[in-house]
């Protein structure tokens, strides 16, 4: 049953005023029964021509329709939820019925309202500048067309029961600016009360349309279009505004045209007015909190405006290019800041040479919808589900099924903007030659969804079953559900998690902040913070050592060394757990906890060959902070800012490893008044797997390494730490970490500009084995079958942690170029920009060989010797491979044959050569040729107190590793050691002041009050080679391995060698 063309109010006063109720009708009976008619065209509310050159409609125009599932006298006895349809259309087109195309009205809500056994609700509000027009101030304060919705959410409120709805159950939905409008109604304290539920269809308050940043810009040119005076005060401009003939000023703003310079500049949307929306939208989120909130996007909703700016996208086979790409990074809104337009390209752009003619238009397609949509649909999804005080659920789609129109747009085409409309008012049953039976059935589902929605608030809970289980949405999960044609076929499977997490971080972190750095205007809330939805309380007053994190509140504890106090806060975690379906797959953020959180024990360790689940579990992405004390203050005084930041990034060659007790760094931080984190990440192939594709990309271990950088870069301010003074370390396959940081692109931003690499680089990735090739056994060997990336990794997500590790063991996983974090092989990225941002320390250990231990002493003649070379290298060299024989062949001495110590010293000297000494030399060489500073050293002490080095030969000099414990302190902990070796300790204290001062300045020599050390560190530079050699005593030197380096960095590369060696 419909009752058409209620009307809703009774005046509008006078043009740019709040609506009226009207008066009601006395004992005369309204009659509504003329049902969806071309009447219809005059009640629409007066708005532009789609020519934009006209108007339609009328000011007389504030009505809404119900529709009634099986009568009023029914549905009385028995109330029905009730669901109220906003419109879309820019808010400047559109009515409460929609387009109409033989008689049948794109909003008719009867389908919908029959399959779901609802009330339906649709309505008018006005439009254009009489809608939306603001000055910003009290002479128009704009939101007009929102209120008129709210006089509509209010007479719903207080009337529908009268046609058999339940005023308990009120769900608002819409879609583009009527989903916004939803949006907007969650928010505002005028509509708290009038409703308990919402969908949102493509469009939120956090969309970047959605609220008009300078309203009075568009006031002024409406009347400049009439002829009225802009430079007196606005009281004047708007009362000659008024008094303009209504069609004029209509008209005086076009919306969309391809002679605009920027299209989705949109005139007409909401203004923060003190009123309806009192504050920015992340303020006003407490509103929402006892509501549940269904929203989505659909998947290439850009397409729409994409078009308009470039008429080739639609063009099946004329490619659009990188140009195209620079031009929308400056297109797609309003105002858009150089540095805001760079990033954008860096975000979308390929990083491949290998990409098809459809890249670049996917690429700005994904850029608009992102931007417009997706974005802002994931953030509200966020703060949403964040709330500590909700009782609501939060719901979220994405809606991907093709569009209908295969004949004007390209073959891989998804969902447009406002492509689901079809789907929802069902018009695969209406018109059933023009759609299949997979889209009747996708109708159905959809029908199905947002009326159980309006019946419980769950979308699985109500008159029908749709065919997927729905889960909710939650910061650890982020759950969704794809909608599309194959929903049906694809049941529970159909809902996935973590949408476009990349590019979502990117608009809701990156972007507001450099668009807000640009402009010199900074909000007060932390863009992070709204980014990660994060509304953790603040910490207790008067609670010692106890630090807000964004996650929340974090229980510290103090410790002493050496009578100097220091505080330290362990286990704390930066990710949520990678587990179920996030192994695999990307961190995410943590999840925000409400109470004080312990942070006195260290985490679990990541897992590893030999597996524990007493000490280890998937759940190990947890970093520990440790921060000096200053004592003359406060003990819990936060002084933003004060200490630099050194990060850790442990060894262990991507197998083994993690950053507990080995790596307290209370010496380093009470000494030196730095502060340390050090951390947790991925091992092995829980780390490091990958099919060499989307289903696992790989680098999983540096894409932890990467979050936990950023949570320093969020968090250290309330530690006293400062994050501009930020200095990542890291030794062996920490180091090569370290260095890839330095590298990748999704590092860069964080602004980190000192790494020390302790035996370690980047350069040496080419050196592991083919990891596509090494995950395939891993599968294999934990009983997978590894011939479809897809299945081989849903199986091994079905595997136990125990398993996984079994499998992996004497398997080498190692990072990948992923086109992503490394989106080329290290060696080709480090070119002299890339560098030159950056200051270094950098070193190596004499025996720093002795990581190839097994094969060393495996040699034990020449004969021997000869044989490691063939099987290490002359895959590489080929037959240039004799020439590294001839480079470690003692020929002088005549017993060097049968010589067993001299074959493997040569041996472990050329393992040291080739891995360490000649690629940190590279290094070196580039970085200083780049403007670069480089301190460069060799550790050569042979530790009497390390069992680790007693576990060689005498004659083996300073192992790999052997520089960690000086570094860490481990000699000094106590009086007794350090009184036992004194040379160590000695060394000990000027490797941490060298780290530290690094850290500090920039410069090993002097700290930020200008104290020297004793023995000065020369500059390396690619001429003179300086470096510092750490023994004792300390002495500098230069030309490190001269000779030796020259060959494996400049001549062996450059030999052909096309004859086999005579005589070896």
């Amino acid at each position: 049953m419909l009752f058409s063309c209620i009307c809703l109010s009774g005046s509008v006063r006078s043009k740019f005023n709040p609506p009226v109720a009207h008066a009601g009708w006395g004992s005369d009976v309204y009659d509504a029964s003329d049902g969806l008619s071309y009447k219809l065209r005059d009640k629409q509310c007066l708005q532009i021509t789609l020519t934009q050159k006209g108007t339609r409609g009328s000011e007389d125009c504030l009505y809404l329709n119900v529709w009634v599932s099986g009568g009023v006298e029914e549905a009385r006895k028995n109330p029905l939820p009730v669901m109220v349809w906003i419109h879309g259309g820019a808010y400047a087109m559109g009515s409460g019925w929609g387009a109409n195309f033989l008689d049948n009205w794109l909003y008719d809500q009867e389908p919908l309202t029959l399959h779901g056994n609802v009330v339906s609700v649709s309505l008018n509000y006005r439009l254009g500048p009489l809608g939306f027009l603001s000055t910003g101030d009290s002479a128009a304060p704009g939101n007009y067309g929102l209120l008129d919705q709210v006089e509509a959410l209010r007479w719903v409120k207080n009337n529908i029961w009268a046609f058999g709805g339940d005023t308990s159950r009120i769900t608002i939905f819409g879609e583009s600016a009527g989903s916004a409008s939803v949006s907007f109604h969650m928010l505002s304290p005028l509509s708290k009360d009038l409703f308990h539920r919402g969908i949102s269809q493509s469009g939120t308050a956090f969309s970047s349309w959605a609220v008009v940043k300078e309203p009075l810009r568009w006031a002024k040119q409406v009347a400049e279009g009439l002829n009225c005076p802009t430079d007196t005060s606005t009281t004047e401009m708007m009362t000659c505004i008024r008094s303009a003939p209504i069609d004029d000023i209509v008209t005086s703003v076009g919306i969309i045209s391809r002679n605009r310079d920027i299209n989705m500049d949109l005139p007409w949307s909401a203004v923060i007015d003190g009123y309806f929306l009192p504050d920015r939208p992340e303020n006003l989120q407490i509103n929402s909190a006892d509501k549940d909130y269904l929203l989505g996007n659909n998947n290439m909703d850009g397409h729409l405006f994409v078009g308009i700016d470039f008429p080739q996208m639609n063009i099946d086979h004329e490619p659009m290019y990188h140009s195209d790409l620079v031009k929308a990074s400056t297109r797609f809104t309003a105002g858009i800041p150089k540095q805001v337009s760079d990033a954008v390209v860096y975000q979308y752009q390929a990083y491949s040479d290998t990409v098809d003619d459809t890249f670049y238009k996917k690429a700005v397609l994904d850029v608009y919808t992102d931007s417009l949509f997706a974005a802002g649909t994931q953030l509200t999804a966020q703060y949403h589900a964040a709330m500590p005080q909700t009782t609501g659920s939060t719901y979220v789609y994405m809606f991907s099924h093709p569009s209908k129109m295969p004949f004007l747009y390209p073959p891989w085409m998804g969902a447009d903007h406002a492509d689901d409309l079809q789907y929802v008012y069902d018009k695969p049953h209406k018109t059933p030659l023009v759609y299949t039976s997979d889209e009747r059935s996708m109708s159905e589902a959809l029908m199905t969804y947002w009326t159980n929605f309006a019946w419980s608030g769950d979308p699985n809970t109500g008159p029908n079953v749709g065919p997927a289980f729905w889960k909710a949405y939650d910061l650890q999960t982020k759950n969704y559900l794809e909608i599309n044609g194959s929903l049906a076929a694809n049941g529970d499977s159909a809902l996935n998690s973590n949408y476009r997490a990349d590019y979502v971080a990117f608009w809701g972190i990156m972007t507001p902040q450099l668009w807000e750095s640009s402009l010199g205007t900074c909000r007060v809330t932390d863009t992070s913070k709204q980014s990660r939805a994060s509304v953790a309380p603040a910490c207790p007053k008067d609670a010692d050592f106890q630090r807000e994190t964004l996650s929340g509140c974090v229980q510290g504890e103090s410790q002493y060394w050496n009578g100097i106090m220091y505080s330290k806060f362990l286990g704390v975690p930066y990710a949520s757990p990678p587990v179920g379906n996030k192994r695999f797959s990307n961190p995410t953020d943590p999840q925000t906890w409400f109470d004080v959180r312990p942070a006195t024990q260290f985490g679990k360790i990541c897992p590893q060959y030999p597996f524990d689940s007493s000490t280890m579990d998937e759940d190990c992405l947890f970093l520990n902070v440790y921060v000096p004390v200053d004592t003359t203050i406060s003990i819990d005084n936060v002084t933003p800012n004060k200490y630099p930041v050194m990060i850790w990034l442990h060894g262990g060659s991507y197998v083994t490893g993690d950053a507990g007790q080995q790596f307290e760094a209370g010496v380093i931080s009470a000494r030196s008044k730095v502060i340390v984190v050090t951390l947790n990440y991925r091992l092995g192939s829980l780390g490091l797997f990958t099919t060499g594709d989307a289903h696992a990309p790989g680098n999983f271990a540096l894409f932890d390494q990467n979050l936990a950088l950023r949570w320093v870069k969020d968090n250290i301010a309330s530690f006293s730490g400062d994050p501009t003074r930020v200095t990542i370390f890291g030794q062996g396959a920490g180091a090569e970490s370290a260095h890839m940081h330095t590298l990748s692109p999704t590092s860069s931003p964080l602004g980190f500009n000192q790494v020390i690499l302790e035996s370690g680089c980047a350069t040496t990735l080419n050196e592991y084995p083919d990891q596509v090739q090494t995950s395939k056994t891993f599968g294999t060997n934990a009983g997978c079958d590894a011939s479809a990336s897809d299945s081989l990794v849903a199986c091994l997500r079905g595997k136990t942690v125990q398993e996984l590790v079994t499998a992996q063991n004497n398997l080498q996983f190692a990072p990948v170029v992923d086109n992503y974090f490394l989106p080329d092989d290290p060696q080709n990225l480090m070119d002299s920009a890339t560098l030159s941002q950056w200051s270094y320390l950098m070193g190596v250990n004499a025996a720093d060989g002795t990581t190839d231990w097994e094969t060393v002493t495996s040699a034990q003649n020449a004969d021997d010797l000869h044989q490691v070379v063939e099987n290490k290298f002359a895959a590489t060299y080929g037959l240039g491979t004799s020439d590294i024989d001839v480079t470690y062949t003692m020929w002088s001495d005549p017993q060097f044959n049968t010589n067993q110590q001299e074959v493997q010293e040569e041996v472990l000297q050329m393992f040291t050569d080739q891995h360490y000494v000649a690629p940190l030399s590279q290094l070196a060489d580039a970085a200083s040729n780049s403007g670069s500073s480089v301190h460069f050293y060799q550790f050569s002490r042979v530790a009497s107190f390390s069992d680790a080095q007693k576990s060689y030969p005498e004659w083996v000099g300073a192992i790999h590793g052997a520089e960690v414990p000086y570094v860490w302190g481990d000699v000094v902990r106590s009086f007794s050691s350090e009184g036992q070796y004194p040379d160590d300790a000695s060394l000990t204290y000027s490797v941490i002041t060298y780290w530290t001062n690094f850290a500090k300045t920039g410069d090993p020599n002097s700290d930020e009050y200008g104290s020297s050390t004793s023995q000065s560190w020369p500059l390396y530079d690619a001429n003179n080679k300086r470096y510092l050699d750490l023994d004792s005593p300390i002495q500098s030197s230069s030309y490190l391995r001269g000779k030796q380096v020259y060959f494996w960095n400049d001549l062996l590369p450059t030999l052909e060698v096309t004859c086999p060696a005579i005589g070896i």
